[in-house]
């Protein structure tokens, strides 16, 4: 798949080179589709590094209030 550009000015190179078709397309059955985005979530999930609650606390301890208020 193509990376989705960064910039508002990289939309229309991207919107005038898409191409469309009346032709139907045939898709993956729904089993092999929802497994497909299961194992991309998984795999999502086994790179994530979970902290200690005290770790996340500590940090929104030290979070400022918006606006500057103390």
């Amino acid at each position: 798949m193509t990376d989705l550009p960064d910039r508002t000015e990289d939309v229309q190179p991207l919107m005038d080179g898409l191409q469309f078709s009346d032709e139907p397309v045939e898709l993956p059955p729904t089993s092999t589709l929802v497994r497909e985005w299961m194992e991309l979530e998984l795999s999502a999930l086994e790179q994530d590094q979970p902290i200690s609650r005290a770790d996340a606390l500590r940090a929104l301890a030290a979070l400022r209030p918006l606006g500057g208020a103390a």
